[in-house]
């Protein structure tokens, strides 16, 4: 097609908008039933203005417009990440990096914190980051006396890659009021070793917040030049939109979040969970709530409120995820949920009758049970409709469980890429073969009717909506084991997870999720065709070439 031609034939039939941008000559996925593919779309004010053909398009094309030439890619919907945790990702930018990839042995992780203790004020904290003992050589969690070869006169703490542990070193312990005389906490677990000591291990949000009570918060300042480097992280992965699912863990995190984004240092649009702990911080537990103050749905189309997020149970590589049935290799345990069904009950309850979002943290079919039981009860004393309470992670579901989220409109959003990472582990370890190859059954959620986004948990895994989506298609283990191959889903279903349903369970589908005139321009563009998810390794061949965020281009892969 010769572009110029075209160009001087439409341009003086040009009666209606001239369009800031057009992308032409494309193959679009535009996740719209009622035109589900075009050639080319015309972008302005931020949003697409019409979708068609090249030659259509150009029509709407001006002498100031800006020209974009797909050259035969792909461009689908702006990926949304519908769970992870950008402020973590900002906060890590200031800590140690004690992941597998970078530190392979304890040794390693030792002198990684050694070095940064030999450049910090004696008496600050060191802390570090991203530790797996399942990818470590020694094959074994940190102790208090390993982190105490990295000083003694420096209080460190190392969280776990899965962030249900912290470990501490002797000064961390001391400072954290932690000794052999401080009682187990609810929900938790304080580790001690065979003399009945603190061994430093610190489990679930329980035992953590002895740690969270004394540990400096990073600063808004701190947060928001760690934001600026997630968020390129995220345009380069075509993300354009993040639900964090835990925005709101310190004061410092709004104000960071709104500093880098009203300064447009940010263009990912965020939408915050937040810790019901965080609000009753902040107005009280009364639940005395201002009706103009946090609210799901309140802020603007770059950072709003989400849901209200509660925590049920832990992770299953940890043992604390609550299931019904006890661990395959650990037959004296099952895990336990973060607190008894009478305070979930009055949780949910409080905040369904407030009138917010509720999503709700639970890995084990036992935890996932106890919020449908919740939501029940809380729907037969006040009841809503259209809440899209949501279950996060949603690992061990059952098929009776679909069926019942169904019918009490509850969406998901799964976390799939647990399959390639930990999905042998799973297999082998915690859940044995059968209930391995049921973790997260996209395919059985899809034919209950549930509605689901897929997510990476990132900094748990790397934010990497193709990885998710492959992860999703595929459910292939890091060694090439398949779980649950009546699982799987199409590539197409994985796309519309990361769009329109994701925009969907964060009641966004209005403004987001699909290539729709009127919708914000939020576009990825792609090297390859969507349908090639459905071959292993497709998240390295497949390239994010083009991120657009309200219509402007915010990245572009260098050639």
């Amino acid at each position: 097609m010769d572009m110029q031609s075209v160009l001087q034939e439409v341009r003086g039939s040009l009666k209606t908008f001239q369009a800031d941008t057009v992308l032409i000559n494309g193959s679009i996925i535009t996740m719209d039933d009622e035109h589900p593919s075009a050639e080319a779309m015309a972008v302005t004010d931020g949003r697409i203005g019409a979708v068609g053909t090249t030659r259509e398009i150009l029509h709407c094309a001006g002498p100031l417009t800006n020209i974009v030439d797909l050259a035969g890619r792909t461009a689908v919907p702006g990926f949304i990440e519908s769970h992870n945790h950008l402020l973590f990702m900002a906060a890590d930018t200031h800590g140690v990096d004690c992941s597998p990839v970078t530190a392979k042995s304890i040794e390693h992780v030792v002198e990684r914190l050694r070095d940064r203790a030999a450049e910090t004020k004696p008496g600050s904290w060191i802390e570090g980051w991203g530790f797996d003992d399942l990818r470590i050589a020694e094959k074994r969690h940190l102790s208090s006396a390993d982190l105490d070869r990295v000083s003694l006169k420096h209080p460190v703490c190392v969280f776990h890659n899965s962030r249900h542990f912290v470990t501490l070193n002797s000064e961390g312990l001391l400072l954290s009021g932690i000794s052999a005389g401080t009682p187990q906490p609810p929900g938790g677990y304080i580790g001690m070793d065979n003399e009945g000591a603190p061994n430093g291990m610190l489990a679930e949000n329980s035992a953590i917040q002895y740690l969270r009570r004394v540990l400096p918060p990073r600063s808004a300042e701190e947060l928001a030049s760690g934001l600026i480097q997630a968020g390129k992280a995220a345009l380069a992965q075509g993300i354009t939109s993040v639900h964090d699912a835990a925005a709101g863990t310190g004061p410092a995190d709004f104000a960071a979040l709104t500093a880098v984004i009203s300064g447009d240092y940010l263009p990912v649009r965020v939408q915050g969970m937040v810790p019901h702990q965080f609000i009753e911080t902040i107005y009280g537990l009364k639940g005395e709530y201002p009706l103009d103050g946090l609210r799901t749905g309140s802020g603007t189309d770059r950072l709003k409120i989400g849901p209200v997020k509660i925590c049920i149970d832990g992770s299953i590589q940890g043992y604390t995820a609550a299931l019904s049935e006890p661990y395959h290799n650990n037959p004296g345990t099952s895990g336990f949920m973060a607190m008894d069904q009478h305070t979930l009950d009055n949780l949910v309850k409080k905040y369904h009758e407030l009138g917010f979002q509720i999503a709700a943290h639970a890995n084990g079919d036992m935890a996932i049970g106890a919020f449908l039981h919740a939501v029940e009860k809380a729907q037969r004393s006040c009841h809503r409709i259209n809440t899209r309470h949501r279950l996060e992670h949603c690992q061990m579901v059952t098929g009776e469980q679909l069926k019942k989220m169904a019918a009490l409109g509850i969406n998901a959003s799964f976390f799939s890429p647990h399959i390639k990472f930990w999905g042998d582990f799973h297999y082998d370890r915690f859940l044995g073969p059968d209930r391995a190859n049921r973790i997260s059954p996209l395919a059985e959620a899809l034919h209950a009717g549930i509605r689901f986004g897929i997510h990476s948990d990132a900094p748990v895994t790397p934010l990497k909506p193709l990885v998710g989506m492959e992860c999703a298609v595929n459910r292939l283990t890091e060694t090439g084991r398949v779980l649950g191959e009546d699982q799987r889903i199409t590539p197409e279903q994985a796309l519309r997870a990361y769009t329109l349903d994701a925009a969907y369970i964060g009641f966004e589908e209005h403004e987001k999720g699909s290539i729709s005139p009127g919708k914000l321009a939020d576009i990825t563009v792609l090297s390859g065709a969507v349908d090639g998810l459905a071959h292993a390794s497709s998240g390295k061949n497949i390239q994010i070439d083009m991120t657009v965020i309200g219509g402007k281009i915010c990245y572009k892969r260098s050639s």
